[in-house]
């Protein structure tokens, strides 16, 4: 680890945040949701993260239940910010690995950037 300094501060979001705003953090690479390399029907798939990952980031970084965090996943899969590995029509589960939708993240990095 170790410091270094610079680098805007971390927004403060909470469960009224625009879902843009909500994404926008979720990709960060160093504060978003963790991601890895996970094994789906025998294929690895490197930057996925589960959905009980993305459960507990929301609901540390929105200062919410789970409840509240897994309604909020779910329209963030539902509006294909991020989606399952294997289809998109799948209710968002904890168990589920999930990928970040490239198009939006590339879109939101841009307009983030004054």
């Amino acid at each position: 680890g170790g410091g270094g300094g610079g680098g805007a501060a971390r927004p403060v979001l909470t469960t009224q945040s625009s879902d843009e705003d909500i994404f926008r953090e979720m990709i960060n690479d160093e504060r978003g949701v963790p991601r890895g390399v996970h094994t789906f029907l025998g294929k690895s798939f490197a930057n996925t993260f589960t959905g009980s990952d993305c459960i507990s980031w929301l609901c540390t970084t929105l200062s919410c239940d789970s409840k509240a965090a897994k309604v909020i996943a779910s329209r963030l899969l539902k509006n294909k910010y991020f989606a399952h590995l294997s289809s998109d029509k799948i209710p968002f589960t904890n168990s589920c690995f999930y990928r970040f939708s490239l198009d939006l993240s590339l879109k939101v990095l841009k307009s983030s950037t004054a």
